[in-house]
């Protein structure tokens, strides 16, 4: 959902680069009660030097002074005062002492010039000031799009092209002046796109991807807001960040979360996800599917002879001889302790299963070196295969381990069918 702001300086600031309006000076606020103070010190002093000055020295003396003084100090309030002095002179034919109207007059025109005089200056002095800052936040504006990571883009209200920094252009593939006044949606190219867990093939969700010129794709995260002048929407600005380093780090992390930490085979969760694709296919295919569920045999006997560390060293290389017997497309997991399981899909007959079952067991013959010593390890296997012998993930592992459990009773070092009751030991 866009939001919605009143214009481009204020889409730009709620990224956090948005066009701050010109500072007032500090100093040049009018103050009432200082206007008074002001005015009523004015007033006694040109009573006070219209009563006493020579006649040679003008009154308007009396205005020019204070006036400039507090131009020098920034206090509007004595300006202000100075005009109303001068209104009220005008309005009220105030006569000071034995001077006649005319001198008032006199007076009261000077305060006036100088308030008219004083007026312009300041006004033009402002403006200088707003065009300054205008300026310098243009600048700062251009310099920040300019040096930002992500790719920002202004459209019109039609969707077209406006405006580019260099990150945009780098992501996009397009230059300004190629892309300026062309729609939107031929310049970024935006697809939704599976997310998969790294090494897994498990989907850990959806993303986004930005279709450069040149047909490269790339993780992108897509943010839009419109501005609006006079209440009517005229256009968007587009932020597009590159999300390939937070996704790696987010595949990373799923990634710990779905492997076994000893022996970085997939775990019961990613086991779990593995079996929901593979039954899904094995159903639309209305292919066999094979389950194997593993016991490693010998392990108590390393840990109590040789420690904990020749256990995991036996768990480790009972995980490669796995992997080393099994396909492609085959998934091996590690549920916890000394259980495994593989999972078999798209066989082209039940009995592939049991053939893959007899490498793992001729596999182990072969000792597993730790520290120094050999280590002798069997496994007990069962074997449950879809849909034959379960319609679900779950039921079929259920079997594959009743299997593994005959398997055991019997002896070990061998196989066992689901159902059939069949037993083969290593040859």
């Amino acid at each position: 959902m866009s939001n919605e702001v009143k214009s481009p300086e204020a889409a730009f600031k709620a990224r956090g680069e948005g066009v701050s309006p010109p500072s007032k000076s500090a100093g040049w606020e009018a103050s009432p009660a200082g206007a008074l103070k002001t005015t009523l010190v004015l007033l006694i002093t040109i009573a006070l030097g219209d009563r006493f000055l020579p006649p040679t020295i003008p009154v308007s003396v009396l205005f020019i002074m204070p006036v400039l003084t507090s131009v020098w100090m920034r206090k509007r309030s004595v300006i202000f005062s100075t005009a109303t002095l001068a209104m009220i002179l005008i309005l009220t034919n105030l006569d000071l002492g034995d001077k006649n109207y005319d001198r008032v007059h006199t007076i009261a025109s000077a305060g006036v010039s100088i308030f008219i005089l004083w007026t312009t200056v300041s006004m033009g002095c402002m403006w200088l000031s707003v065009q300054r800052e205008l300026v310098r936040s243009q600048r700062t504006t251009r310099k920040t799009l300019t040096n930002l990571a992500e790719g920002v883009l202004t459209v019109d209200q039609d969707q077209r092209i406006v405006l580019m920094n260099p990150a945009a252009e780098r992501m996009t593939g397009w230059e300004l002046g190629d892309a300026k006044g062309r729609a939107l949606a031929e310049v970024v190219q935006r697809e939704r796109d599976v997310i998969l867990i790294p090494g897994e093939g498990v989907p850990s969700g959806q993303g986004e991807v930005l279709i450069s010129r040149s047909g490269e794709a790339a993780p992108v995260e897509v943010s839009e807001v419109q501005f609006d002048i006079d209440d009517e929407t005229s256009g968007s600005v587009l932020v597009i960040t590159d999300a390939s380093e937070r996704r790696d780090r987010e595949g990373a992390m799923l990634r710990l979360a779905y492997r076994d930490r000893l022996t970085g085979l997939p775990n019961r969760a990613s086991l779990s996800d593995r079996m929901d694709l593979e039954f899904a296919h094995a159903r639309r295919a209305k292919a066999l599917l094979g389950m194997l569920f593993l016991d490693l045999d010998g392990l108590k006997l390393a840990n109590d002879t040789y420690g904990h560390k020749a256990g995991d060293a036996l768990l480790v290389g009972f995980a490669d001889r796995l992997r080393s017997v099994l396909r492609e497309g085959d998934t091996v997991a590690r549920l916890g302790g000394d259980e495994f399981t593989v999972l078999l899909p798209d066989l082209d007959d039940a009995s592939n299963a049991g053939l893959i079952a007899d490498k793992v067991l001729v596999a182990l013959k072969e000792p597993i070196l730790h520290d120094g010593k050999r280590l002798w390890a069997s496994a007990s296997i069962g074997i449950a295969i879809f849909p034959r012998d379960g319609d679900s993930g779950e039921q079929l592992l259920e079997r594959a381990d009743e299997a593994m459990y005959e398997a055991k009773q019997a002896g070990g070092a061998r196989y066992c069918l689901w159902g059939a009751r069949e037993e083969a030991p290593v040859s």
